[in-house]
């Protein structure tokens, strides 16, 4: 499971936190969002001439909403994990005229580099819900916070999903029908209703939790560069895999071919040797060989004869060099 990437933002490259300062940036301007927030600041009732901690600051959305109120005179101190993220809030400021109130470090939440009893209020702005140690956050925002003091604590109840539930029963009613529901469906079901510190019924019974709903995002719709960094590596692997195929099949027919030249030369000899002796036995069975010798072929009436002539017959005798035709006065049988 990818882990909750707001609770790393010192590890995230450029990129990344670029599109995190323009999400923050987008998310402070809607009208909920700006409500709330401008609710909870309202409630605190943070003195015009305070010293404030914006813990976990990011942008400096929180930060800057108070520096820029008409009557506040004191100033905001936002610190964060990711530089990057500070420079923006610094930024950020600066261009809205308050950077003289507002200003940004970085810093770990979980040991904050300032003195005990340094401020009058501290804002834990969406924060707790990303840290891996929200009670060393907690102690830390007590320690630095003068005696009086105010700390606000901003964040979401994910670890269920009854919410705006003020009857129990039915809360836990509610709460068993969506696991039930989650656990019978028949399709893959991905689950993220909290972050890496929560985890709620309705994540144990799904197929697959994510840590938060960015983080479902980024399973659902992978990371344009990781699934070509994927593709790369299958194509590297099978191309690996095809020239090994490939390597094997030229030496399968290779062999092949050896086997066949081999199978071919000794069907040529075979043949070669079979000629060889028939050429000696039509050299040993050729008439003229019998003629060159001496001997003579007789026909009669255009037949080879062996014998049984008869007186008168008319036979033809051919020698080696020439044909004679002649008349049997006397024949006499031999065995």
């Amino acid at each position: 499971m990818t882990a909750d990437v707001f609770g790393k933002t010192d590890q995230l490259d450029a990129a990344t936190l670029d599109a995190m300062v323009a999400r923050f940036e987008a998310r402070g301007k809607h009208a909920a969002f700006a409500g709330m927030l401008t609710e909870y600041l309202d409630a605190m009732q943070i003195a015009p001439s305070a010293n404030v901690l914006d813990l976990g600051c990011g942008t400096g959305l929180v930060a800057r909403a108070i520096a820029r109120h008409a009557s506040f005179t004191g100033s905001v101190a936002g610190i964060d994990l990711s530089p990057h993220l500070v420079a923006a809030a610094t930024r950020l400021a600066d261009a809205e005229g308050i950077s003289a109130r507002a200003t940004f470090q970085s810093g770990d939440a979980r040991k904050l580099p300032f003195a005990d009893a340094s401020f009058d209020a501290v804002v834990a702005h969406t924060l707790i819900s990303h840290v891996n140690a929200p009670l060393a956050v907690l102690t830390e925002a007590g320690r630095v916070l003068k005696p009086g003091g105010t700390i606000a604590v901003f964040d979401g109840d994910y670890g269920s999903l009854s919410f705006d539930q003020p009857d129990e029963a039915k809360a836990r009613s509610d709460d068993a029908a969506l696991v039930r529901a989650v656990a019978a469906s028949r399709v893959p079901t991905l689950v993220a209703i909290g972050h890496e510190v929560d985890i709620s019924l309705a994540e144990l019974a799904a197929d697959q939790r994510a840590s938060t709903p960015s983080n479902a995002a980024e399973l659902l719709v992978p990371d344009r560069r990781e699934v070509l960094a994927r593709l790369r590596h299958e194509h590297e692997r099978l191309t690996d895999d095809l020239l090994v195929y490939l390597d094997g099949l030229t030496f399968t027919l290779r062999d092949a071919a050896d086997d066949a030249h081999d199978v071919v030369l000794r069907l040529v000899a075979n043949q070669r040797a079979l000629l060889t002796a028939n050429q000696a036995l039509a050299e040993a069975l050729n008439p003229g060989l019998a003629l060159r010798r001496g001997f003579a072929i007789v026909r009669r009436d255009g037949r080879a004869v062996r014998g049984g002539l008869r007186p008168n017959d008319i036979v033809d005798i051919t020698l080696d060099k020439a044909v004679a035709r002649a008349r049997i006065e006397q024949s006499e049988g031999r065995e």
